[in-house]
């Protein structure tokens, strides 16, 4: 049973409104040309956030850096944070939220970069960007050092990126830690319908809509943008975190079995009356989400 706060929380969700832009094909497009007006503009941490940590600004393959590590610790790990927002927003409070008790309670500084989000941009830019960045961060350091880290579109981009670079020669990094990942792009799975009435943030019809654009001329089923169809097999060591209450729910527990098939050391964790990406939230079931996060970082179990 959920807690009080996760219901609550589901309200104040839904009362935003991001339900009724993503139930509508035109509603979600006239969404996206704002993202991208948005998107044009150099990018800054919300002013709201305090992350009370040395952070740095810098353009890396014609991408916004944010660099971020507690003052008063040299970073062991680090962790490259691909933020969701479904491929056009940039990311918000919450998730710097998180990404702060991250810094602050683990010996990994953080990588951030903003990638190039659609409808200005498709995924060729980002992956163009990710193979430039993972390279020159091991340049510094061994691959057991680096955590991929994503939420969301970001959970999909790290575990797609992840997989591709099986094929690229290049070494996984320690772990994956995936936040409500958004594995299949194409949202062909009719599982998602009954869902699609309880969730209270995302809708399919707005979500295909934004997947095109993301895609370019790309099939949506390609492994790069739906990981779901990629191969597992010599993946690094995966979590999966996802709520009961989400529509990308059904995706997430096919590939659960799909990555215990390939071999992978997989962790599952399905949280009952969870919303999308419900350890960002206010929320006990969050506090105990985050504990865990935090212990896979530290220590590599939860």
């Amino acid at each position: 049973m959920r807690s009080f706060m996760a219901a609550f929380s589901s309200g104040v969700i839904r009362a935003v409104g991001m339900k009724r832009v993503y139930n509508h094909e035109k509603t979600c497009s006239l969404y996206m040309s704002y993202c991208a007006r948005m998107s044009a503009k150099p990018y800054k941490i919300p002013s709201g956030v305090r992350m009370h940590a040395q952070t740095d600004y810098y353009r890396f393959c014609d991408t916004d850096i944010i660099y971020l590590q507690a003052k008063d610790r040299k970073p062991k790990q680090y962790i490259l944070y691909l933020h969701g927002g479904a491929y056009m927003e940039q990311p918000v409070v919450f998730q710097w939220n998180f990404i702060k008790k991250v810094i602050h309670e683990t010996n990994a500084a953080v990588i951030a970069p903003i990638y190039n989000k659609t409808p200005r941009h498709t995924y060729e830019q980002a992956y163009t960007m990710l193979y430039a960045l993972y390279r020159e961060l091991l340049k510094h350091t061994a691959p057991e050092n680096i955590i991929f880290l994503g939420d969301s579109a970001g959970g999909g981009l790290a575990l797609a990126f992840a997989q591709d670079l099986l094929k690229a020669d290049l070494p996984q990094p320690q772990q994956l830690i995936l936040l409500s990942p958004w594995l299949d792009i194409s949202m062909s799975n009719d599982d998602m319908d009954a869902l699609d009435k309880v969730d209270p943030n995302l809708g399919k019809k707005g979500l295909i809509t934004v997947a095109k654009a993301w895609a370019g001329n790309t099939d949506l089923h390609d492994p790069k943008l739906s990981p779901l169809f990629g191969s597992n097999v010599g993946l690094a060591k995966t979590a999966l975190f996802v709520g009961t209450r989400e529509m990308l729910l059904p995706d997430c527990r096919i590939y659960r079995e799909k990555a215990l098939a390939d071999g992978v050391d997989f962790t599952y964790v399905e949280q009952e009356g969870g919303n999308h990406c419900y350890p960002f939230y206010p929320t006990p079931e969050a506090k105990k989400a985050k504990k865990q996060i935090v212990n896979l970082i530290n220590t590599g179990r939860i």
